[in-house]
């Protein structure tokens, strides 16, 4: 029998502790442009697309304000001055002057109004030349926020405005050349149909139909730009591939465009008549007191902004089901992480342009001097 072995006054040593396990293997994340996004079907491309401008909305919401401000701050000085001016004269002031009729019995031109007209129409321009740039922003913003909440990347509006400035002149110089390219298939094909069947009241609907068709490869411009971050012709060839993968979504996204495009123009017209009968309900008009004058401009600066607003939220809606399968088919949203790469002597950033803010105050000005010109009284 073994005997135990006699204490020697030191602790008696310590097992060896386990030695800890290896983790089980994991598979690395895949970097976000690798994402396996979903590519829904020609069918459900538009209900993917409306889904995901559903889930943006409180992003888009907040751009829709942005733009709206920017479109009041253009639009509404011209708009008032407007106002002023046709209740100062009447058309019938301008006829000769605009050269639109060759009529020898047509009143003299009225002196006074051909300086406050011109003054008009400058700052009208100079209103709608800024907000078209205003228009292509928002487009961009939509498609960068929509893209951001579909790769689960938090964006804010300051961010997506950034992005869309860092991308806007590609987006004139693919612009332009797909116009070019529409309005030459818009002219043969109209000639061909005239050839084939003779002109007809809805040769132009169809001829508008065609076109968008024929020129639905190019429907991912907006999304290669902002999410593809290629120049403008790169964003075109890539475009032509992308349709050529699967051309029914491409014809779809296309067709989708074309019905919208409708809606918004029925919406705005319907404002438009809404606003002439609430007026006319209300007795007001540009040839009457001080007060119904303030209240016609009060309506007219409100419609603007909600036009603004509404255009930007259309245009959100249309560019969805595209943003949708653009990620479907490319697995790419790395143009959205050029946003956070600003060099070190960028500009600081700002929510109104200085090129913006000169058009603003040119339209402004112009305003302000055509009112100034206008006879103190207005005729009774």
């Amino acid at each position: 029998m073994t005997e135990p072995p006699a204490p020697t006054g030191e602790p008696a040593p310590e097992p060896p502790a386990p030695e800890p396990q290896a983790p089980e293997a994991r598979a690395p994340d895949p970097p976000p442009e690798l994402r396996a996004y979903e590519l829904p079907n020609a069918r459900r491309v538009v209900t993917y697309g409306l889904q995901l401008a559903y889930q943006s909305s409180s992003e888009l919401r907040r751009a829709s304000l942005y733009i709206g401000v920017l479109t009041l701050a253009l639009l509404g000085p011209p708009l008032v001055f407007g106002v002023e001016f046709f209740a100062h004269f009447q058309i019938s002031d301008l006829v000769p002057f605009t050269g639109l009729v060759d009529d020898p019995t047509a009143a003299e031109v009225n002196p006074a109004a051909v300086g406050p007209f011109l003054a008009l129409i400058f700052a009208f321009y100079a209103a709608l030349l800024g907000w078209v740039a205003v228009a292509i922003d928002g487009q961009l913003i939509g498609v960068a926020l929509l893209a951001a909440r579909a790769a689960e990347r938090a964006m804010t509006l300051r961010e997506a405005t950034t992005r869309a400035r860092q991308v806007f002149w590609r987006m004139i110089r693919g612009s332009f050349l797909a116009g070019l390219l529409g309005a030459l298939v818009q002219v043969v094909v109209s000639a061909i149909l005239v050839a084939a069947v003779g002109r007809t009241d809805t040769s132009g609907i169809i001829v508008t139909v065609i076109g968008v068709i024929l020129l639905s490869p190019l429907g991912y411009l907006a999304t290669g730009v902002v999410i593809g971050d290629v120049g403008a012709i790169e964003a075109l060839k890539r475009s032509v591939r992308l349709a050529r993968a699967r051309p029914r979504i491409a014809v779809v996204v296309a067709l989708f465009t074309l019905v919208t495009a409708a809606i918004q123009t029925f919406a705005l017209f319907a404002g438009l008549d809404l606003l002439v009968r609430v007026g006319t309900f209300l007795h007001l008009g540009a040839n009457g007191e001080v007060q119904s004058l303030v209240l016609v401009m009060l309506g007219l600066l409100a419609f603007v902004m909600a036009f603004g607003s509404l255009n930007f939220t259309i245009a959100a809606i249309v560019v969805a089901p595209q943003v949708a399968a653009f990620l479907g088919l490319t697995y790419y949203a790395g143009g959205l992480d050029r946003v956070r790469e600003v060099p070190p002597d960028a500009r600081p950033f700002r929510w109104v342009t200085r090129p913006m803010l000169a058009v603003i105050a040119l339209a402004s000005v112009l305003s302000v001097i055509g009112l100034l010109n206008l006879p103190a009284s207005i005729p009774g």
